[in-house]
Formats: C-alpha cells, sequence, structure tokens
C-alpha cells in the first residue's frame, strides 16, 4: 500500500527493518502528545511575527558595499511573513533600494545578516517574458511583469548569514537553485502523464529524474543514477551542482538539439521502497539523495526536448549561439545595522565566488553582471568605507569576524518587546516539532530550498 507523504503509518507496509519501525511507533506517540502543544505553538509564533511586522514598514537606508548593497533596517523576518505577502515585501524592498541606489538589475539576491525565525529560501517571480517554459501551469499568465518601469525579473530569499558562513557548500547548491527558478521547472511532457518530470511543488525536477550532466546534477533537484534496467544506484552524495541540458535550454543556453536525452525511472511495482534523506519512503517529490546511496529497481522512460516542445511549444525566445550576461544584484538586510570588517570582506570574497560558481553551473554560457562594480566604475565603496557609514548611523562593530560556533547562531537584534524570547522559543519548537515530525530526522540539511 502507497503511504502519503508524512505519515510514519508504516505498519500498513512490509516491517523492513526493526530500527525503521520502531522508530515510527515513537514517532505517532510523540505526535499525539505534541499535537496540542504544536498547535499553541503555531499560535504563539503567528502573533511574533505579527509583532515584528513593524520591520516591514521600518525606515531603510541603502548602504553601497565593495560588490553588494546593505539595506539597513531590512529585516529578513519579511521573508517569513505568508508566502505572497514575503514576496511582495522582497519585492518592495529590493525596487526601492534600486531606485536609491540607481541600479536596475534583472536577478536580486538578498540575504538576512541576523537570524529570521524561519528557515525559508525562495524565489519570487517578478516578470517572466519567455514562453515555453511552463510558468502558465503555476501562475495566470505566462507572460507577466508587475514592475514594468523596471527590470527586474524577480528575487532570490536566501535567508541568513551567518548559517551559510558555516556551510559554504550548501550555500552554492541553494544558490544556483533559486536562481534557477527564474527559468525551471515547470514544464510538462508528452505522454501518460505530463508532470512525469516533475517532484516536490511541481516546480522541482522528479528524485526519479536523471539530471546528471558533465556539469554535475541540476540544483533544481532530481539524482545522478547509474546502471541500466532492472537496478540503479544514486551516485548524487558528493556531486557538483552543475545545471542539466534540460535547464541550460530552458534558460535560452541551448538549442533543443543539443540536449542530451535524458530518463527517467520508473520503480518496479510490489518492491518495498527505500527510505529517502528526510525519512520517508522514496517518491517523485523526495528530496536529493545526498546521503546514503540508494538501490532501486526500476524500469526507464527516455524523452528529450522535443516532448517538452510538444507540450509547452518552442521556446520564444530561442536560445542564444553566444554567451550571455545577466544582471544580478546582491543585498543584505541587516535590522540592527551592525556588521564586522572581516564579516564584510568574507562576504565580499563570497559574492564574487558565487557570481563563477554560476558562470562553471552554466559551462560559461551565462556569466553574472554585477550591477554594482558594472555601474559605479571606478567608484566602488570599501569595507571599510561602508563599516564608516553603518557606524555612524548604529554603531557598526571593527572587531575581528569570526565562524558562528553553530549554523544558528543569532546576532543582536534591536527589538524590546516584551514577548520576544518566549515567542522565539516558540516559533524554535513549532519548527523543530513540524519538522521532526513530518520528515523523520534530517540528513545535513537545515535549509530547504523553495
Amino acid at each position: 500500500m502507497q503511504r502519503r507523504e508524512g505519515s510514519f503509518a508504516l505498519w500498513k507496509e512490509p516491517l523492513g527493518d526493526p530500527s525503521r519501525w520502531l522508530f515510527s511507533f515513537r514517532q505517532r506517540r510523540l505526535q499525539r502528545v505534541l499535537s496540542p502543544i504544536r498547535s499553541l505553538l503555531s499560535v504563539a509564533s503567528g502573533i511574533h511575527l505579527f509583532l515584528l511586522a513593524e520591520d516591514v514598514r521600518a525606515e531603510v537606508h541603502v548602504r553601497r558595499g565593495p560588490n553588494f548593497l546593505v539595506l539597513e533596517g531590512a529585516s529578513g523576518v519579511d521573508g517569513c511573513l505568508p508566502r505572497d505577502i514575503a514576496k511582495q515585501a522582497m519585492r518592495d524592498r529590493v525596487l526601492a533600494a534600486n531606485r536609491n541606489a540607481e541600479v536596475d538589475p534583472k536577478i536580486a539576491v538578498v540575504f538576512s545578516l541576523e537570524v529570521p525565525p524561519c528557515a525559508d529560501l525562495f524565489y519570487a517571480p517578478v516578470e517572466n517574458d519567455v514562453r515555453g517554459i511552463g510558468y502558465q501551469h503555476l501562475y495566470p499568465e505566462e507572460t507577466f511583469d508587475e514592475s514594468p518601469d523596471a527590470a527586474l525579473e524577480g528575487v532570490a530569499f536566501l535567508n541568513d548569514v551567518p548559517y551559510w558562513e558555516f556551510y559554504p557548500d550548501e550555500l552554492r547548491r541553494a544558490f544556483l537553485h533559486e536562481v534557477g527558478h527564474r527559468w525551471g521547472v515547470r514544464v510538462h511532457v508528452a505522454g501518460e502523464d505530463p508532470m512525469a518530470l516533475l517532484g516536490r511543488d511541481h516546480e522541482h525536477f522528479s528524485y526519479f529524474l536523471d539530471t546528471a550532466s558533465d556539469r554535475g546534477v541540476s540544483p533544481l533537484e532530481g539524482n545522478v543514477w547509474e546502471g541500466a534496467p532492472p537496478e540503479f544506484l544514486t551516485r548524487t552524495d558528493g556531486a557538483a551542482p552543475g545545471y542539466s541540458d534540460l535547464d541550460l535550454y530552458l534558460m535560452g543556453l541551448k538549442r533543443p538539439e543539443d540536449v542530451a536525452p535524458f530518463r527517467l525511472l520508473v520503480p518496479e511495482e510490489g518492491q518495498a521502497l527505500p527510505f529517502d534523506c528526510a525519512g520517508a519512503r522514496l517518491h517523485a517529490g523526495s528530496p536529493p539523495q545526498r546521503c546514503d546511496e540508494v538501490l532501486l529497481r526500476a524500469s526507464e522512460r527516455v524523452f528529450s526536448a522535443e516532448d517538452v516542445i510538444e507540450i509547452e511549444g518552442p521556446r520564444i525566445p530561442a536560445a542564444s549561439e553566444e554567451p550571455v550576461s545577466l544582471d544580478v544584484g546582491f543585498y543584505f538586510f541587516s535590522a540592527s545595522g551592525v556588521w564586522t570588517l572581516e564579516g564584510c570582506q568574507h562576504w565580499e570574497r563570497e559574492v564574487a565566488e558565487l557570481e563563477e560558481v554560476f558562470r562553471r553551473a552554466t559551462d560559461g554560457r551565462m556569466t553574472l553582471a554585477n550591477v554594482m562594480p558594472e555601474e559605479r566604475a571606478s567608484q566602488v565603496d570599501t569595507c571599510a568605507t561602508l563599516l564608516a557609514q553603518l557606524e555612524g548611523a548604529s554603531g557598526a562593530s571593527t572587531a575581528p569576524w569570526r565562524p558562528p560556533e553553530s549554523g544558528c547562531s543569532t546576532s543582536a537584534m534591536r527589538r524590546s518587546s516584551p514577548p520576544l524570547h518566549l515567542t522565539w522559543f516558540a516559533a524554535a519548537l513549532w519548527v523543530f516539532s513540524v519538522r521532526t515530525l513530518r520528515r523523520g530526522y534530517r540528513h545535513g540539511h537545515k535549509k530547504v530550498p523553495g
């Protein structure tokens, strides 16, 4: 019997490993105990976000850095509001900062210097002028423009800086993932199941799709599958992130005839599917297998770009024959305005590295043009200049920067409402209980890209 995602009713399936069954039994008992508590915590965390909603309306000062902007007074809490409101808040913050700084990127990448009360990552589309890449399946219109007076096409929210300083490899994958959502993946395919290629939220590749290429494995999920029918083995763990041929077609960087055929595994019926890295039975929406390898008995179906075109129509505009440059801006939200010289210099290097990671992931077919150095030429501000501005406004620190002791360390946040510590604690417990009960033990990832 197929199990609903998130359910731990393993008694309906073959017992298998007794330790898995015992874990399931304990989870069900814990679920019954914590269910009413979780409801109360949900209310508490909602009150917390309401109390912090003043950050969305706070006055923001735009400070220029060497290759990024700091939005002093803006908070990563914006990204923790209900998703539609969060996306609008991010869009409006970025558009206002662009007008202030006189820059006009197509893609905005947003970080928070403080730790928000959520671990959300997401891409917020603002404009799409490309046909044939599936936007109409998830949005009212295939093409749209919410900022006709600006070039902005979307905002990638990557949450808190302290976590990424501790997990730089995960940052590179998450960065490519969220920026990649500008073009993918929403496409349907010819055949009995139009959504066969899709997995989580119908906006990521299926767990069973082989998304490997010479560049690595697609940051938009799927897996590296080795073998041939009837047995396949995952080789995703340790694979570098690199856009697949299908990704590059959707991005307008490869012609359809240059896209290598790609295979989708179809698990054999009757087998007890292994567990994924989130502790659930394998399904199309499972996360990439970056923990233990999985051996799967399956057949395969082979698709081509023409199978996508048959449903979506040709990509318009068509692929470019020349390398493409995409204007991008990097933004750091800082509710407190507190940073360090070494921390600023670290992220100056990190931003440049992310631009290089993107170039490698596309085989140099697309490069990111940072609008700060590009538009300001010889007037790029240094970290020392930036910190002098912040210090004059709110007392920035020039003390040496240190990596955080853990990926969840919290920077100083200037808030004084009495329920703050209680609601932070409640929100943390709520997130822990929900993720523990619905996902099981996690394997090496705190952030879940959207």
